[in-house]
């Protein structure tokens, strides 16, 4: 097989990826606005509101939960901004490098948010302990998974480079 169909099933397999993370975007954000905002209008509803620190206190465990959301919205962004770059054929480009890398950056942050901050800073908030782990055995590959792709991601920043330096040889 060339390596022009092998660029060309690329090409299309970034299309279709980038269109899955474009609606895993959409239904997030969507589910997030929808979800969030309900509950967070019923919290401030049902609760006896003294003053702005009584709604901090109740809305504050709610909102925490939003970080690895915040960080997984990004790292989709990152995802489709690469994707973008390898469907016009960029394999090798510093913008899709940089994308990769920002995307497995964002995703482990999300998933060590989701593992350790939220579940720290809500205890802190309730004024339970002084610091809380919620992980599943499972988390650990993941996390492990997207060190690798935000590392991959380096890796690519340095293929450019040298790629970069190379053309200006040539």
């Amino acid at each position: 097989m060339s390596n022009a169909v092998l660029a060309d099933r690329a090409r299309a397999a970034a299309g279709g990826a980038q269109t899955m993370a474009l609606l895993a975007l959409w239904l997030i954000g969507v589910t997030l606005a929808i979800n969030y905002g309900v509950s967070t209008f019923r919290l401030v509803a049902n609760s006896e509101i003294g003053s702005l620190l009584d709604v901090l206190r109740a809305v504050g465990p709610h909102l925490i939960t939003l970080l690895p959301a915040a960080f997984y919205l990004s790292a989709l962004l990152h995802l489709r901004r690469a994707l973008s770059a390898f469907e016009a054929g960029q394999f090798f480009s510093t913008p899709s490098a940089h994308a990769v890398r920002r995307a497995g950056e964002d995703a482990t942050l999300g998933l060590l948010a989701q593992i350790a901050f939220v579940p720290t800073l809500i205890v802190w908030v309730r004024r339970e302990a002084p610091i809380a782990i919620d992980f599943e055995l499972v988390d650990l590959a993941l996390l492990a998974f997207l060190a690798f792709i935000a590392v991959a991601g380096r890796v690519l920043d340095i293929a450019v480079a040298v790629k970069v330096e190379n053309d200006q040889i040539i």
